[in-house]
């Protein structure tokens, strides 16, 4: 849809349409699927000017389908969260009455009442004196009793849960957002604030798991081209808030992720200054010693990368930043020439990770590459063997083919 310019239009849509939906005939489903379409637009736009002119214009169509007789649930629900989004808390109030009177389960009915507790008594949506525990709480039994349905209506169950998580992300409750944003995501990984939800995970999870790690689990659910638009909505907010506080260690331990993750020596350079102050300012940050570690790497600075992964290992261990750390700590240790005690350091570091990655090929080719420095060739071909046994899919050819070539090598 063509978005146009908001100051430009917003009040004259705004006073044109609340007046339409009264006089607006009965619509077509194809008008309705199309005024969805543009409250999912709504729903998607991180510009609020933009948000709101979306919902206006889906308006007239969504209210005259939920003031039709014989109008569903779904219907009225949609209606009333284009209420919302347009910010017409009145029109809301009135959808409740509908939802009564067509005789709405519970679940549909509080799920109502939440959005209309957003308000505050001058209109404004979670402004001063809007109810925001009582709407919170609100919802979280809305939640409950979509829930119980069978089978469940995941928009709706990931609609409210979504919601939850932004109250709770609005009062600083972090732990609480994360999880509900989770609990949304995971249900409709696919729904219209997909971007903006997962942003509130990572707000939540980043500093408890690390960005890295809150990133891999996301994309357990996610497409690859949401993962895209989060990682570019990520690097957007973590700049504002190291602008806006230039001393927020786990802000600067993500931004120096997503430069690492560009394996370019400008980015390098980078990653490197936002690590060497995360470590200082957040040293409990669960990937940050292991991102020093990498940019440390990176620059040529073995001995300080060296120490930077064991100290990760020390410090997180069961992380996945950890397994990664270790595997690269055996690396470069092995290009250091270390002691022999300082692999058998390494071997039992990989020991100790390698039931969490035993179908990574590559820490068992790590693990031959140790034992092989140590010069016990005859567990250096078993542990290549083990890797050559679980290089079974496309993303392990290339592995695959460096074991194989070593198992020739060792005349294993």
């Amino acid at each position: 849809m063509r978005k146009p310019h908001p100051t430009a239009l917003l009040a004259l849509t705004s006073a044109l349409v609340v007046g339409s939906a009264v006089a607006q005939p009965i619509p077509t489903q194809a008008d309705i699927d199309l005024a969805v379409e543009t409250l999912h637009e709504s729903a998607r736009s991180s510009d609020p000017d933009i948000a709101r002119l979306n919902a206006l214009q889906a308006w007239p169509v969504l209210a005259a389908a939920a003031r039709a007789p014989g109008a569903g649930c779904n219907q009225i629900l949609w209606a009333a969260e284009c209420a919302l989004r347009a910010t017409l808390p009145i029109e809301g109030r009135d959808l409740i009455e509908i939802g009564l009177k067509n005789g709405c389960p519970a679940a549909d009915l509080l799920h109502l009442k939440a959005w209309q507790l957003e308000f505050a008594p001058d209109g404004t949506r979670m402004g001063p004196g809007a109810p925001l525990d009582e709407c919170e709480a609100t919802y979280l039994r809305a939640a409950e009793l979509h829930e119980q349905r069978v089978p469940p209506n995941v928009e709706l169950l990931a609609s409210v849960y979504g919601r939850a998580a932004e109250l709770a992300a609005y009062r600083g409750d972090l732990r609480a957002a994360e999880t509900r944003a989770w609990k949304a995501l995971s249900r409709n990984p696919s729904g219209p604030a997909l971007i903006p939800l997962a942003s509130v995970y990572m707000r939540g999870a980043s500093p408890r798991l690390g960005e890295g790690t809150s990133l891999e689990k996301l994309a357990t659910i996610l497409e690859p081209h949401a993962m895209g638009a989060l990682i570019d909505q990520r690097v957007l907010e973590l700049t504002a808030m190291v602008e806006a506080d230039p001393d927020d260690g786990n802000a600067l331990a993500g931004m120096a992720f997503h430069s690492l993750i560009v394996d370019e020596p400008n980015h390098t350079a980078i990653g490197l200054r936002h690590a060497e102050k995360a470590v200082v300012l957040a040293p409990k940050n669960p990937e940050i010693w292991y991102l020093l570690g990498m940019a440390e790497q990176r620059a040529g600075r073995l001995p300080e990368a060296s120490g930077s992964y064991r100290r990760q290992a020390q410090l997180h261990p069961g992380t996945s930043a950890t397994v990664l750390a270790v595997n690269s700590l055996a690396l470069v240790d092995l290009e250091r020439n270390v002691s022999d005690q300082d692999h058998e350091r390494n071997l039992g570091l990989i020991h100790s990770v390698i039931g969490q990655v035993a179908l990574e090929p590559a820490i068992h080719e790590t693990r031959s590459r140790v034992l092989q420095a140590l010069g016990r060739k005859s567990e250096a071909c078993s542990a290549l063997s083990d890797g050559l046994l679980v290089a079974t899919g496309p993303q392990h050819a290339e592995v695959k083919a460096t074991i194989e070539s070593r198992l020739s090598d060792l005349g294993c």
